[in-house]
Formats: C-alpha cells, structure tokens, sequence
C-alpha cells in the first residue's frame, strides 16, 4: 500500500519437439526381409536425433531404418518407433508389419518309364496352393504329361504359390528317367513232315536278345509271368517242339531296366501230303 514494489525474471526455454513419423510397410512374404524406415517431419530438426525400435518377440533397435532379414510370420504386428532429442523430447509412431506364410516346397518324387509310355507328374501340394511347373523355361499350372519317345533324363521343377497372397515356395526338382525297351525278336517256324507224319516240331527262336534279358512265352500269359533268364537258351530257341497245331504265341522279353516288349507270333498248322502223289502202302501194277 505504500508503492514499494520488486520485479523478478524467468527465462522460459521450449524446445522443438520431434515429429515421428513410420510409412507404411507392404505385406511381404515369409523369408524376405522386412525393412522398415522412420524419420523427423518436424524441419526444425536437423540433427542430433536418437531413434529406438521395439516390436515383436521382445525386438529392439537403435538403427533409423532396420531390416530383419529371412522375416518370419511370428515377425509380423505393430512396430513402435520413438524419436528423441538431446534435450529430452521425444515423439512416436507406429506401423502395421504384415508378414504372409510361404508355402513349403511341393513333395514330389523322381520318376522312372520306358520309352514309349506315357506319365503324368502330380505332386502334394499346400492347403489353399497352387502348383506352378516349369518344363525347359515355360510355366503351367496344369500337371504335365510325359511322352518319352527316346531313352534319357528330363529335369522338371516345381513349385506352388498360395492363391490368396501369391507367396510362392521354392522350387522342387524332378527328374524323369526314361529307361530303353529290349530289343528282341522272335522267328516262328512250322512244323515239318516225315512224309505224311507231323514231326510236331515247330519253333519260336529268340533272336537279337541280350543274355541279361529276361522271357516268357505261352499262348497266353499272365500279368506277372515266370521268366527265364535268356542267357540259359540254346543259340535263342525257346522251343523245338510244338505241335502242329494253329496257335498264336505272346512272347513277353523284360530287359534289366524292367521294361518289356510283347511278340506275337503264329504257328500254323501244317498238312503232310502223301509224298509224290501217293501214299505207302501202294498197289504197284506193271503193264506190258
């Protein structure tokens, strides 16, 4: 009340504050890398800037912009990131990492023909996959038929993709092995006489064979025949003495790789005439 009075200062210091900012990650797929980036949009800014990272599974990292290399699908959900000065502010963001399921590699295994039959590759795909073939440099999705015309080695590969995040696996390799047929034939032989007798000797002689081939012979023969090892023929013949009679014979020949061949061929019964027009007993008359 007397006017006395006193004054006192304070100096008020407010610092820039950080503006955190995270940009949205792409779903990517299990086994990639997932990189994230942050950075200050505050302009004011310009240096002396600490950034930490905390997300899943316990992760931390003192990096702007980390990567996590061979991601997995436990990897994914939300990352923070808190930008901070040295003065103590501090300014935070998050983002949503996505991380899809790869599917597992196709099973499939190598596959053995002979030349000339005919197979169709299939293999175990995924849940929700699709399986993708590459056969010399062109893809498909539909399970390829092999038609082996030559004896060699092909080389397939495979893979699937899921439909719905278009992950792909890596691919399987298939090999197919197209394995030689024998190269056997068989001669047929009819019956002979012994005037107007049949010998009842008629033969199938093997020939062009390899003493490592196999065979079975009859008019008839079951899926799984008895074979003999051709090596225990006698200059190829399978048999002297059949009767003389019309048949038709199936030869089957099963070479070392497992592959056979099927000969048909026919025995034709065979007539024994009376040599020179007549037959013994004869009734000879000599005429003057």
């Amino acid at each position: 009340g007397n006017g006395c009075t006193s004054t006192a200062t304070v100096n008020a210091v407010i610092n820039e504050t950080p503006i955190a900012a995270a940009p949205v990650v792409a779903a990517i797929c299990a086994g990639n890398t997932l990189n994230l980036s942050s950075s200050n949009t505050n302009a004011s800014i310009t240096s002396g800037l600490t950034y930490s990272w905390s997300g899943p599974g316990g992760y931390t990292s003192n990096v702007q912009n980390p990567s996590r290399a061979s991601a997995t699908v436990a990897m994914g959900g939300v990352y923070t990131v808190t930008i901070s000065t040295g003065n103590g502010c501090t300014s935070t963001a998050t983002v949503n990492a996505v991380i899809n399921e790869t599917p597992s590699d196709p099973v499939i295994t190598s596959k053995t023909i002979c030349v000339g039959e005919t197979l169709t590759l299939t293999a175990t795909s995924a849940s929700g996959a699709t399986l993708v073939w590459n056969i010399g440099g062109v893809t498909s999705t539909t399970n390829p038929v092999i038609n082996s015309n030559t004896a060699g080695m092909l080389v397939y590969y495979v893979s699937q993709y899921y439909n719905a995040t278009n992950c792909s696996s890596n691919s399987t390799t298939v090999t197919v092995t197209s394995n030689p047929k024998p190269l056997a034939d068989v001669i047929a032989m009819d019956a002979t006489c012994l005037g107007t007798v049949s010998r009842n000797n008629a033969s199938l002689i093997l020939t062009k064979y390899h003493d490592t081939d196999q065979v079975a012979w009859g008019t008839s023969l079951p899926t799984n025949p008895t074979y003999i090892n051709a090596s225990t023929l006698v200059n190829g013949v399978l048999s002297n003495t059949i009767n003389n009679a019309t048949a038709s014979y199936l030869i089957r020949v099963k070479n070392t790789f497992g592959c056979t061949i099927d000969i048909t061929k026919p025995i034709t019964v065979v007539n024994c005439p009376c040599p020179g027009g007549y037959c013994e007993p004869a009734t000879v008359t000599k005429v003057r």
